[in-house]
Parts: C-alpha cells; structure tokens; sequence
C-alpha cells in the first residue's frame, strides 16, 4: 500500500458539501461515502476462497492401503464418506468463522 498516495488523496476531500450541507445526516452521509470510496481504492474487500485440506487423519493412498490389508469394501466405503463429511464440516467452520468476522468488522467500521 502506497502511503503517500493515500495521505494525499485523503487530503484532497472536498469539504464543501460538508461545510453547506444544512443538517448533520447529510454530512456524515458525503464523508461517509468519500471515506468508503477511498478505502474501496487501497483495501478493496475480495472473497475469500476456501481450499479443501488434504488429508484430515489419512490421505487416498492410506486409505487404499487400508482398504487392501484390513477393510471390507463396505467398511472402505463408509470410511470415505465419513472422511468427505469431516472435510466438509471443517469448511463449513471455516466459512462461518471468516463471513462472522468480515460482517463483524465491516459493522464496527461503519459505527
């Protein structure tokens, strides 16, 4: 993030309509819209991607190695669907927490 630049175009807010605005809702509305604005420009919000975790407790190659010394097929199965379920439980944490703290964060910058 360039410094500079964002001291400077934080110097250059027009402050008349503030200054002519007739009552206190329409200034905070205009600094409010030209401090967002500028903010959109040096911390634009971007969406965060999720990766899926390799292996929770045993990767493919563990599982198939399970598979062919101590499990059945239907036991095998099982596992698999029971290891994706974990995985996406975890990602659905993960998700809740980063949306939970982005709508906390974007709510105590605008109060």
């Amino acid at each position: 993030m360039d410094l500079e630049r964002l001291r400077k175009d934080m110097k250059n807010i027009d402050w008349s309509p503030v200054c002519t605005a007739n009552d206190i809702n329409t200034m905070v509305e205009y600094l409010t819209t030209a401090l967002i604005k500028i903010n959109d420009m040096y911390a634009p919000i971007r969406p965060v991607r999720i990766k899926l975790a390799l292996a929770l407790w045993l990767s493919v190659t563990e599982l198939n190695t399970a598979n062919k010394t101590f499990l059945t097929p239907t036991s095998f199965s099982k596992c698999k669907i029971l290891r994706k379920l974990c995985k996406r439980m975890c990602l659905d944490v993960k998700r809740r927490y980063i949306h939970d703290s982005e709508f906390i964060q974007i709510i105590q910058s605008q109060v």
